[in-house]
């Protein structure tokens, strides 16, 4: 056998499942090869810490019985109250922490907003200032050529 076959059968072997002919040649692959005997030993060291711990478990009685009852699909009375309380209040404190931060957001937007305003008017006139200054040559002005309002204006 090789090890690849070795190592698919290991848990089988430690399980008590190999049998015959099967088990023969596991344990005669085993005692030749030094990695698979690594490899047992780790599983069986696994397998002993399991063991010690499944003897310091003790279970729940009351777990088995609700399990049991689910099984056969009896309703296992849970108090509601403290279930629904409990979603009530943290919902609660949600939305008065989402209602609390709108509140402060609006009154430091406000603030911000009037001077900001301000701000980018002056920007933006002074942009228009240095990209499009005031001169006679502009095509963009219109130019009145006489004082009569009822003449259009004229390019220059």
């Amino acid at each position: 056998m090789n090890c690849k076959t070795i190592k698919k059968q290991i848990l089988s072997y430690l399980d008590g499942e190999l049998h015959g002919e099967m088990a023969t040649n596991f344990d005669t692959h085993i005692k030749d090869c030094e990695n698979c005997q690594n490899e047992v030993e780790r599983l069986k060291m696994a397998y002993r810490i399991i063991e010690t711990e499944k003897m310091e478990y003790k279970a729940d009685p009351f777990m088995s019985a609700r399990i049991i009852a689910k099984l056969s699909k009896k309703e296992i009375s849970v108090p509601k109250h403290n279930v629904t309380l409990r979603y009530l209040t943290i919902t609660s404190l949600a939305a008065a922490g989402v209602t609390i931060g709108i509140i402060i957001g609006s009154l430091f937007s406000t603030v911000s907003t009037s001077s900001e305003s301000i701000a980018n008017a002056q920007e933006w006139e002074r942009l228009a200032d240095e990209f499009m200054p005031e001169i006679d040559n502009n095509p963009y002005n219109m130019i009145a050529t006489t004082t009569n309002t009822n003449e259009t204006p004229t390019k220059p």
